[in-house]
């Protein structure tokens, strides 16, 4: 008798009291100020502000807008919805939307006329272009060195 009644109180506070009381005692947890000030950004803005969070303030970026206009200048404060760019033209700071950004890279160069913008483009590509610019040039500078 003690057997049963043991199994059906189990049995009750399995799957009945338990879960009531889970509900009833599940409190209501509020954002933290992280979640709270955080905007709704999309996937490719977010991977835009991991980005530019990764680099260093200062550090000298190159940005293709989608409107696929290019700004090139120095990284200033971040937001979590936009950030500063110092223009190496103008000198003055603009706030730019994460949304607004189609790619982001690091600078090579000091001088916005040597930055080229290939986020495409490996070391693997640059090699065969090379390659290929010496498979043709060689042979143009053998046969000019021997017609003298």
């Amino acid at each position: 008798m003690q057997v049963m009644f043991r199994s059906w109180l189990r049995a009750l506070a399995t799957w009945i009291l338990l879960p009531a009381i889970t509900v009833c005692q599940v409190p209501q947890s509020a954002p933290t100020p992280s979640q709270q000030s955080s905007p709704q950004l999309d996937r490719h803005a977010r991977r835009i502000q991991k980005t530019l969070a990764s680099y260093p303030a200062g550090t000298t970026i190159q940005i293709e807008l989608r409107d696929h206009t290019t700004r090139f200048g120095d990284l200033g404060a971040l937001s979590p919805e936009s950030f500063e760019l110092l223009d190496h033209h103008s000198h003055v700071p603009t706030t730019y939307a994460y949304s607004d950004v189609a790619h982001a890279v690091r600078a090579a160069s000091v001088s916005p006329n040597r930055v080229v913008f290939h986020p495409h483009r490996g070391v693997t590509h640059y090699v065969l272009l090379g390659v290929i610019a010496g498979l043709i040039i060689v042979p143009i500078i053998i046969l000019v060195s021997t017609r003298d």
